[in-house]
């Protein structure tokens, strides 16, 4: 098992990478993603959200998601990932940790930092599963309110991190029991892959204001 999933993280990770300084015993504060949470949604709310309905909407090819669309796929991963953590996550032991300090696994820890934008540039590709693909027609006010109910909801899952030992259990990826996160590693992979979608978010409103410049 573990050389299955240390073949599909080296597909997105160089060797080096994965067994650097900053993946060797890297760990995970359940302050940090509280922070890093809200400022995505800041991002979402005072950034976004201002935009008008045009560039919300606007595709630059056929195949390219719209902004509204990319925090749609977001909502959609919420969607497949939060009932897995409800399940689980009252199986975690009572334990107060005031540190809120949580130590990530080498593997799984690179799989979630290949996630993030590298020098403002998102390192690669992924085909995203069907399930998670974003409806075309949607309403751009609704996306965001849902996107920060999502987030208010997420918030409490993280802080259940301060009460109990959410190390101890574990939730299946999108890719199913080939990959499984603890807890803490499952809240840093989404919000690393939030992060990358944002930078994707820049790189739709770059595109859309070029392709305005042209015409």
């Amino acid at each position: 098992m573990l050389v299955i999933i240390a073949n599909l993280i080296f597909t997105f990770e160089p060797v080096k990478d994965i067994f650097s300084k900053k993946n060797m015993g890297r760990k995970i504060s359940i302050k940090d993603l509280l922070e890093k949470s809200n400022l995505h949604v800041k991002r979402i709310t005072l950034e976004v959200g201002i935009l008008n309905y045009e560039l919300l909407t606007t595709r630059t090819s056929p195949e390219s998601w719209t902004v509204t669309q990319t925090i749609q796929h977001l909502n959609n991963t919420f969607d497949h990932y939060f009932p897995k953590i409800e399940e689980k996550i009252h199986l975690a032991p009572k334990s107060s940790n005031e540190s809120g300090m949580y130590k990530a696994s080498i593997l799984v820890g690179a799989f979630s930092n290949s996630q993030r934008p590298k020098n403002g540039k998102r390192k690669f590709k992924i085909k995203t599963f069907s399930f998670l693909v974003p409806d075309n027609e949607l309403d751009p006010a609704e996306v965001i309110a849902r996107f920060v109910s999502n987030h208010r909801e997420f918030d409490k899952y993280i802080e259940k991190g301060l009460t109990r030992d959410i190390s101890k259990v574990k939730v299946d990826s999108a890719v199913g029991a080939l990959l499984k996160f603890r807890l803490p590693e499952c809240f840093d992979f989404l919000l690393n892959h939030e992060e990358r979608h944002l930078r994707q978010i820049d790189e739709i409103l770059e595109n859309v204001e070029e392709t305005k410049a042209r015409t």
